[in-house]
Formats: structure tokens, C-alpha cells, sequence
């Protein structure tokens, strides 16, 4: 695909309530991936290998509606759906649990962590929970039951039609210019980051398991003071990050999955003009490029001064009084 990766799911046995989620999360801004829990099956089905970009899993404790209350057997099926959206390589993800019954979440949290483990599953770096009471009214009157009937054959039906509308649409996308070249490139870049992030969390592991969240903070302080040295890093730990994972995340765009489908869009788009030749643009156009980032054009409560440099575009005839009107600030 050639916009972001889905960094967020949600599964449940309940289609109105994973209607709820997803829309609630869409209606936010935050792009989800929906899978209804089917006897064992998830609709539609998630991606071979998992996720590896996940950083938040919605699901629901309790699958099976079932009466009884077994933590070993609830975290069994929440094991083994896991499974099958958490990819090997996925680095730090938080595990929210979706339920009418939150105060039994410290009995089955444990027992999934001991089987993840057990299996060579990812572990989540948080497990949490959110009661249904807090976001979906419920409720078990026959309206609701018909309309979650309705809605399932909804998820089979979308899973049908998935990989097609997925294909399809990629091709009208690929021929959309400006928007097909900025989503490519920006997909690649959010990947690329979240791989290093990925790699990261998976040294930290490395080096201990049961303390990887802490480890992780411990390695990323250490990157950070490396770049730019302790004062500096200590002032401005944001920035000092920021320069010491520029590289890593460069590293990783050259590997990036999306960067096929990049190079394919970038090739139609760019290369006839670089080989034919460009067209000059206005000097004006030119001397804005390259002032993007200058101070006075900034928020400077913002941007820390550390981060305060610029792009430099060859100029041209005209170029610096386009720039400072003859004779302003350069």
C-alpha cells in the first residue's frame, strides 16, 4: 500500500462493537484495522506474518461470551489470536483489553504474558484495559442483536472484496501524480521509523526481557546524549533523539517494504524530467525553498535554535534580490 501501515487493530466477536471501535478511532484520526473473532477465525484475515508496524491492539477479553470465567482458557484464545497479528519482528506494542469485566483483567494478563512466551510470541510492552461501559452503551435488546447479525455478514462480505479493492485501488493511486508521489514517500518514511524502532525494542530484549521497556528508555538515552552530548541532550532531548536516529531511520528506507512501490511511482514521476531536463521555476519560487526553515518565518517558541537550518537551492540570476528584495536579511 502506498499510505501508512496500519499501527493499530482491534478484534472482537461482536460486530456492533468493533464498529464502534473503528469508527470511534476513524472519526479521530486514527486509522484501524478491524478483524472479527469467528470460531477461531479472524474476518477478514490479518496479513501473513502479522503486523510488524503494530503499536496498539484492541481486543476483546472475553471472545467466546462464554458464562464461566477460566483465565487459563481466556488467555488461550487471546494467545493464539496474537499469533496471528503480532509479527515476529513487531517492536513495542501496548495490549488493550476490551471488556465488560475489568476487574478481571489482572487474572488473565499474566496468563497471556506466560503463554506469549511460552509460543515465542512478542509480549506487549503495556497491558491495559478499557471497559465497554466507558465508550458503547450496552445493551441486549432483540434490535441490537439484529443489527450485529446484519453487520457480520458485513466483515465476510468485506474480506471478499478486500484484496480486490486493495489492488484496484493501488493502480488508480499510482496514476494520481502529486498524491501517489507524496503518500509513497511518506509510507516509506513511517516505516522506516518504526523499524528502527522495531530493531531498537528487540536489542532491548535482548539484553532483558522482563525489563525491555525500561532497557529500551536506558539505549534511546544513550543514543541521544551520543549525538549531541549530555548538556545539550539533557536541554533539548527531543531534538537530541532526533539527531541521533537520523541515520538508523535512513538505513532503514533503503530496506523499507514499501520502498518497491515507491521507487516504481517516483520513477514515473521524476525520472523523464530529470533526464529531459527541468524547467526553470521562478527565482521567487526558488528563494522560499530555500527559507523554509529560517528563523524569523519559524515559531520560535516551537523550534528549539539547535534545529535551525535550511535547504540550499543553486541560485540564479535575480535570486538574492527575490530573496531579501535587494538588500534585506539573508
Amino acid at each position: 500500500m502506498i499510505f501508512s501501515p496500519v499501527r493499530a487493530i482491534a478484534i472482537d466477536n461482536n460486530s456492533l462493537e468493533l464498529i464502534s471501535i473503528v469508527n470511534g478511532l476513524s472519526g479521530r484520526g486514527i486509522a484501524c484495522s478491524a478483524h472479527l473473532y469467528d470460531s477461531g477465525d479472524l474476518i477478514p484475515a490479518p496479513p501473513a506474518g502479522g503486523y510488524p508496524h503494530l503499536r496498539l491492539a484492541f481486543v476483546d477479553m472475553n471472545l467466546l461470551d462464554a458464562a464461566g470465567f477460566e483465565a487459563k482458557n481466556v488467555a488461550s484464545i487471546i494467545a493464539s489470536v496474537l499469533k496471528n497479528v503480532v509479527a515476529e519482528n513487531c517492536g513495542p506494542y501496548c495490549l488493550v483489553f476490551w471488556t465488560s469485566f475489568p476487574d478481571k483483567v489482572n487474572e488473565v494478563s499474566p496468563e497471556v504474558l506466560r503463554q506469549l512466551k511460552q509460543q515465542g510470541i512478542p509480549q506487549p510492552s503495556t497491558v491495559t484495559c478499557l471497559g465497554k461501559a466507558e465508550v458503547v452503551p450496552l445493551t441486549n435488546d432483540r434490535s441490537t442483536e439484529e443489527i450485529n447479525v446484519g453487520l457480520r455478514s458485513h466483515f465476510e462480505e468485506q474480506a471478499k472484496i478486500g484484496e480486490n479493492l486493495e489492488n484496484s485501488l493501488a493502480e488508480v493511486l499510482k496514476k494520481s501524480g502529486a498524491a501517489a508521489l507524496a503518500s509513497a514517500w511518506e509510507t516509506m518514511l513511517c516505516e522506516a521509523a518504526s523499524s528502527t524502532f522495531s530493531q531498537l525494542y528487540g536489542q532491548a530484549k535482548s539484553v532483558n526481557e522482563a525489563q525491555a521497556g525500561q532497557v529500551f528508555a536506558d539505549l534511546l538515552a544513550i543514543i541521544a546524549t551520543e549525538a549531541v552530548g549530555q548538556k545539550n541532550a539533557r536541554d533539548e532531548p527531543l531534538v537530541a533523539l532526533t539527531e541521533g536516529l537520523l541515520e538508523l531511520v535512513v538505513d532503514h528506507l533503503r530496506s523499507a517494504a514499501s520502498a518497491i512501490t515507491a521507487d516504481e511511482i517516483v520513477k514515473a514521476e521524476l525520472s523523464q524530467k530529470i533526464k529531459n531536463g527541468i524547467d526553470p521555476l521562478p527565482v521567487t519560487t526558488i528563494a522560499q525553498v530555500n527559507r523554509l526553515f529560517q528563523i524569523e518565518l519559524l515559531d520560535k517558541g516551537k523550534f528549539p535554535t539547535r534545529t535551525l537550518r535550511g535547504l540550499t537551492l543553486k541560485p540564479s540570476d535575480g535570486f538574492l534580490k527575490a530573496w531579501g528584495g535587494g538588500g534585506g536579511d539573508i
